[in-house]
């Protein structure tokens, strides 16, 4: 499996996922790889805007509260 993001600069990051990914896996990603890309890219993080589909595992409670306590917006 493999995570990736798209960014309004490119696309060109793609995180290889051993295993299956969880809750868990997840936020670690958001926290290592999100912020990476937004110090990367020298972004406004008060102008960012995450984006990320309904898959359980980006829904769950433990992820809407920490996404919630974050600077950027998230896209419903």
């Amino acid at each position: 499996m493999v995570w990736g993001r798209m960014t309004v600069y490119d696309p060109r990051f793609i995180r290889r996922i051993e295993g299956t990914m969880d809750q868990h896996l997840y936020k670690e990603i958001l926290r290592e790889d999100l912020y990476e890309t937004i110090e990367e890219y020298e972004m406004d993080i008060t102008r960012v805007i995450f984006q990320h589909d309904g898959d359980p595992k980006h829904t769950a409670k433990s992820e809407r509260k920490w996404l919630n306590e974050q600077p950027f917006d998230v896209l419903d």
